[in-house]
């Protein structure tokens, strides 16, 4: 009894301590009409600026 109660109490601190995985960050790169493709995965977003028809 006293042994069960030691071990849970352990696997509460082990569970308060334990590293929580973090989701990715998501972003966004904007560039422009003449510039050149940049390298991204999957959790970029790229923004291409066309120049205005004059």
């Amino acid at each position: 009894m006293k042994f069960d109660k030691q071990m849970e109490r352990m696997r509460n601190r082990l569970d308060a301590i334990t590293f929580v995985k973090q989701p990715p960050t998501l972003s966004m790169k904007i560039i422009g009409a003449n510039d050149p493709e940049p390298e991204f995965n999957q959790w970029e977003l790229v923004v291409r600026i066309e120049e205005k028809d004059t």
